[in-house]
């Protein structure tokens, strides 16, 4: 019988890579989708099913809609997110609450409607950001989101260990688009090329596997990191000197104006 997990966000780039492997590895897989729901359309033994993860009443029904059919949940990867960048202070009140209700409060929504159903040794997997690990100009709003997940999901896997159920924050770095796509106009790495070959995108593929790897995983670790650029910039940030640090972010915000 194909372990049963729940993926937000499923109709994302990421999204529809993950479903496929996980079909491939063997778990049966019910897709929430806001929109896009044609690109899950395609995809074999698929079982996509609306889910507005800002609606609290709508989490609660799409969750018990699937406890009811299967009893017991194996998984949930939360991968719903969107990432508006720009000055802060172009952005209004209601903006950042948006922000935070979709990549915070939302996966907590189904957390929350999840976790009493998870079976032993079960996975909930949330998907954080290198923004969630280190702050860059023109993405506080987006950074203050994944740190409060971030946080959230360390605090949350040491009080469910006892449990053997396993809440787990998985930090990917930049992902590269397929087809591959020019980066943002003003952005580092567009204004410093050298970045895409000493800090490489990481592939979806990639990211996927991570996850597949953490759900076969008896006993995860709290956090996992993928990707060459939150690896290196991570422990970069890490063993700097503050003023050093501040040179290396000084350089870059100046290559981006």
């Amino acid at each position: 019988m194909r372990p049963v997990l729940i993926v937000s966000g499923a109709s994302s780039s990421l999204g529809i890579v993950l479903c496929r492997k996980l079909i491939e590895n063997g778990y049966k897989v019910y897709a929430g989708y806001n929109s896009n729901r044609e690109k899950l359309s395609q995809i074999e033994h698929l079982l996509p099913f609306k889910l507005d993860i800002t609606n609290t009443s709508e989490c609660k029904r799409a969750i018990l809609t699937v406890v009811k059919k299967e009893k017991k949940i194996f998984g949930l990867i939360n991968l719903v997110a969107i990432s508006p960048s720009g000055k802060t202070n172009s952005f209004e009140v209601s903006d950042f609450q948006k922000i935070l209700d979709i990549n915070t409060v939302g996966p907590f929504r189904l957390i929350k409607e999840v976790l009493p159903f998870i079976a032993v040794s079960g996975k909930i997997i949330n998907i954080g950001s290198l923004s969630g690990l280190i702050s860059f100009p023109n993405f506080s709003l987006y950074s203050a989101s994944k740190f409060a997940l971030r946080a959230m999901s360390l605090s949350l896997y040491f009080e469910w260990l006892p449990l053997k159920r396993f809440i787990i924050h998985i930090a990917p770095g930049a992902i590269a688009k397929d087809p591959p796509v020019l980066p943002p106009p003003g952005s580092a790495r567009g204004r410093i090329p050298l970045l895409n070959w000493v800090l490489p995108l990481v592939s979806a593929e990639k990211v996927s596997q991570t996850i597949i790897n953490c759900l076969k995983n008896p006993s995860p670790p709290p956090e996992i990191l993928v990707g060459v650029d939150t690896v290196a910039l991570t422990l970069i940030r890490r063993i700097s000197p503050e003023y050093i640090w501040s040179k290396i972010q000084k350089f870059v915000w100046r290559k981006q104006q």
